[in-house]
């Protein structure tokens, strides 16, 4: 039994689609910004999909749009790509660069009208690919036996997994296409094998998806994303605006008004519960500087949130006077809601933050990322923060400039990690990423907040470092980020 999961991703429009030419290895000339557009967005979704029910392979054709196309969704999914050559789709021969609407003319039909017959001087007759394309799909099924599998392919290559699954023979029309919209089949297929295909290209560009009942194929489109279909029973109809710079599980949308929102996914049910509580318990205490709720899904995880206008204040310049006032703004927004739910020095927060602390010296102890010293070192952090009575507050803990939004009014987002916890928390990143590099940002960050911290406060932001050094490792470690582990280094070094 064939147990083997085929996911196909065709390809964004390419410039030789626009052009209506034949783009062969020799003359294709890569995506268009739309199809780079419309790839990113199918990426999102397969990001999402990816976290929940993880792919195990990624595998492109060699040719340029391919390669693009497989390079985005690599990113997104943090997922190599192997590139093989038997991926390429047809042999176009001498077509290759000439429209498409001559070729077929000379050809009375084109590719899929005589199969047995090449379609242009040294092409592919259409059964000789089939059969070439059939075999190298049986090869990576035996070979991925039980795996998910990932393919940015061809339209033809999309066909070919039909023929193959279905048991169409060869010679056989297989009663649909994957050129400008997709037909599903109408058989089911001999074997229990399941292929999924996913269309780059807009959702108004097919014909009605379907699904067969014992397997086949299913078009999935956007319309299928949980994050849409949130926005669109709130709003009505939506349109996406493309942001590279937001995760993969986010969605920038605007309505028919203008106005903008955010829908995220959440592939934790106890992050989206935290966040939702976050936002409708001390969102009150923020009016103004954080966005609202207006929808939510729980049986996704999904929630749809108003935008808080403004710009990331990580893409202000280093040293700029707008870098300061962001600073101030900052200590002074979190002092309200620092303010609002402080309860004053207590014991128990401590005593929790050193078992956490204790947690994670054990995980990177286990995986060998620390010494005997530095874990000795931290061991002792753990011992100075469970004897130390601290104020706890609402606490956002992630706060740094990406979670800070410039504009009218100040604004911050990302409340996934937020709860109560020790104050001091929220100082911790800022600390150890900016404040002991540009000390005059801690000053005026603090003269927004209020209340600067004494020296009985100032004292456990070692003990903090070692949290922030040591979770730093462990994830840069386990998610194989550089950048993440080398920041522990460099915190744990200060720490010495």
């Amino acid at each position: 039994m064939i147990t083997t999961e085929l996911v196909f991703v065709r390809h964004g429009e390419a410039q030789c689609n626009v052009d209506g030419l034949v783009g062969g290895p020799r003359t294709c000339t890569g995506l268009t910004n739309r199809g780079y557009a419309q790839t990113e967005r199918v990426a999102l979704r397969l990001a999402t999909e990816h976290h929940n029910k993880p792919f195990d392979a990624l595998y492109a054709g060699p040719r340029l749009r391919l390669r693009q196309t497989g390079e985005i969704i690599s990113q997104a999914l943090n997922l190599p790509m192997f590139t093989d050559d038997r991926l390429d789709g047809p042999v176009h021969g001498a077509a290759d660069g000439r429209p498409w609407a001559e070729v077929k003319t000379a050809a009375d039909g084109g590719p899929h009208a005589h199969p047995d017959r090449p379609w242009a001087a040294g092409s592919d007759t259409w059964n000789g690919y089939l059969e070439r394309a059939g075999r190298l799909l049986r090869e990576l099924i035996a070979h991925h036996e039980g795996e998910r599998i990932l393919f940015a392919a061809h339209g033809e290559t999309v066909i070919v997994a039909h023929t193959l699954l279905l048991g169409i023979p060869l010679g056989s029309p297989a009663g649909f296409t994957v050129s400008h919209g997709f037909h599903h089949p109408v058989a089911t297929p001999p074997q229990p094998a399941w292929a999924e295909t996913v269309d780059a290209r807009p959702p108004q560009q097919h014909r009605a998806p379907g699904r067969l009942i014992a397997g086949g194929c299913r078009v999935i489109t956007l319309s299928d994303d949980p994050r849409l279909s949130l926005a669109r029973g709130a709003l009505g109809a939506v349109r996406i605006v493309h942001d590279p710079t937001l995760p993969p599980r986010v969605l920038r949308l605007v309505d028919a008004d203008g106005n903008e929102f955010f829908a995220k996914q959440h592939s934790e049910r106890d992050r989206y519960i935290r966040e939702l509580h976050a936002y409708l318990a001390w969102g009150a205490h923020l009016i103004g500087h954080v966005p609202r709720v207006v929808g939510r899904q729980d049986r996704t995880c999904t929630l749809l949130l108003t935008a808080v206008r403004g710009v990331r204040a990580d893409a202000v310049a280093p040293g700029s006077p707008e870098e300061e006032q962001a600073h101030y703004e900052a200590g002074r927004v979190l002092g309200k809601l620092h303010h609002a739910t402080s309860v004053p020095r207590t014991g128990a927060v401590g005593t929790e933050l050193a078992q956490r602390l204790r947690d994670w010296i054990a995980r990177a102890d286990g995986a060998g990322l620390i010494s005997a010293a530095e874990r000795d070192r931290m061991s002792h952090s753990a011992d100075v923060l469970a004897n130390t009575l601290m104020d706890s507050a609402v606490c956002h803990l992630d706060y740094q400039p990406r979670n800070w939004l410039l504009g009218d009014a100040f604004g911050m987002c990302d409340f996934e990690h937020m709860r109560r916890d020790a104050r001091i928390r929220d100082f911790v990143r800022l600390e150890f990423r900016r404040w002991q590099a540009a000390p005059h940002l801690r000053t005026a960050f603090f003269a927004g907040y209020g209340t600067p911290l004494n020296d009985t406060e100032q004292r456990p932001l070692e003990s903090f470092g070692a949290i922030e050094a040591v979770t730093a490792l462990v994830r840069g470690h386990e998610q194989d980020d550089l950048a993440l582990s080398s920041h522990g280094r460099t915190v744990l070094a200060r720490l010495a």
